[in-house]
């Protein structure tokens, strides 16, 4: 038995989580008996405990340790996540660079680990200061179904909407690679390693890549636009920190922040390849050819693999107001053409691959923390159904709100 200080409300509860008709702030007494508990889904404090818990139907309750109003029609189904997701670390803002497994190539593991640490600490200066949640629109559709099967889809780049943006990236950096190889104060080596580069970015990637678009505002009259196409809805805020945090896991797969300043763009890529031909300098000039040769191309790998990345990451300015961070997948499904997926589109078919978290104790809840309900005409009923969506797929712990953009579809 425990004596429970709960504010009980009722009366549509199960319609708008909260906003409710009748409000009563008296403690109330709550007898139960045996094992068992409703948990509070924001600080895990136990509400109600005992084997045969009450049947509050059209009930919540605000816990009296954090004032987190919650559902009490069903007890929390994943609590400990549910705290993972409600209190993110206190410094989200975590910069993981992808990490190279170099075989034993004796003398020269040393130095091409120290270029690949270097290239990513300057890389990560223009992606830290990560906003807490990161959002993608989608449709009424997309939203059921991300709920439902518990992952996101990651486009094959090749069929993304605006096919010109990779072009854009490529020329900028095609152009500045070319006034390496022209330029009379380099050496030959390194003009020919610079030559060997802008063959590789003539092509396009050999393996798959797909993309995975979010951005940092949650209610932005272009997005909702651009991709609801004039219909109704949704804006799904993740946890920007546990996505990032698969970096960690999946030596394929990053969260990149877009860049679209043209200086600092060409500042980055200058101040890489600075690096780059330093490195060439000190390490492979002067050694015997065939050693020489082999230092180079193993540098080239490690220069190519943060180069490309500046493929998905740097757009055209006038793409500025999305503020968009790319989640990007290149793990290769040469061998492995059972993760690749297709779904239509009017123009195509297009290939994609699916994003799954870690499950949590079998649970498959992605890291939604809000849900924004897109310019409509019938909020009120698109309310009452994302919340009831929301309930069905266990995501109790899910704040909705209304776009605040004056716009009616």
């Amino acid at each position: 038995m425990k004596n429970i200080p709960l504010t009980l409300v009722s009366d549509s509860c199960g319609e708008y989580m909260g906003k409710l008709k009748l409000n009563s702030d008296k403690t109330v007494l709550i007898k139960t008996e045996g094992t068992g508990s409703f948990v509070c889904g924001y600080c895990h404090s136990s509400l109600i405990e005992g084997q045969y818990l009450p049947n509050l139907s059209n009930a919540a309750g605000i816990c009296n340790n954090c004032g987190w109003l919650n559902n009490l029609t069903k007890p929390a189904k994943y609590p400990e996540l549910y705290t993972r997701l409600l209190k993110s670390p206190a410094n989200p803002d975590v910069f993981f660079g992808r990490k190279h497994s170099f075989v034993d190539i004796g003398p020269y593991t040393s130095f091409l680990t120290e270029l690949n640490t270097n290239l990513y600490k300057y890389w990560s200066q223009y992606q830290r200061q990560r906003p807490p949640l990161l959002f993608h629109y989608t449709k009424i559709p997309g939203l059921i179904g991300i709920l439902k099967e518990g992952n996101l889809w990651a486009t094959d780049f090749r069929f993304l909407n605006d096919s010109s943006e990779l072009e854009y990236a490529r020329e900028l950096i095609f152009n500045r690679i070319e006034k390496e190889i022209s330029s009379r104060e380099k050496s030959a080596k390194h003009r020919v390693f610079w030559e060997r580069c802008k063959e590789v970015f003539k092509t396009r990637p050999s393996n798959y890549r797909f993309l995975l678009c979010f951005c940092e505002n949650g209610d932005l009259l272009s997005q909702w636009r651009g991709y609801t196409g004039g219909s109704v809805g949704f804006c799904i805020g993740f946890d920007s920190t546990i996505i990032n945090e698969l970096s960690i896991t999946d030596p394929g797969f990053f969260l990149r922040r877009v860049i679209y300043d043209p200086e600092i763009q060409l500042k980055i890529i200058d101040d890489i390849i600075s690096q780059i031909n330093e490195c060439i300098e000190k390490n492979a000039i002067g050694r015997p050819a065939e050693e020489e040769n082999n230092i180079i191309a193993y540098i080239g790998h490690v220069a190519g693999i943060i180069i490309e990345e500046f493929l998905y990451t740097f757009k055209h300015p006038s793409f500025y107001e999305e503020k968009e961070w790319r989640c990007v997948l290149t793990s290769g499904l040469s061998n492995d053409l059972e993760a690749l997926k297709f779904r239509t589109s009017d123009a195509s078919i297009v290939p994609y691959t699916e994003l799954r978290f870690p499950v949590v104790n079998k649970c498959t809840l992605l890291p939604i923390k809000k849900i924004v309900q897109g310019p409509t005409a019938n909020k009120d009923f698109g309310r009452i159904a994302v919340v009831s969506l929301l309930l069905k797929y266990a995501y109790d712990f899910v704040e909705v709100e209304d776009s605040s953009v004056p716009l009616r579809f």
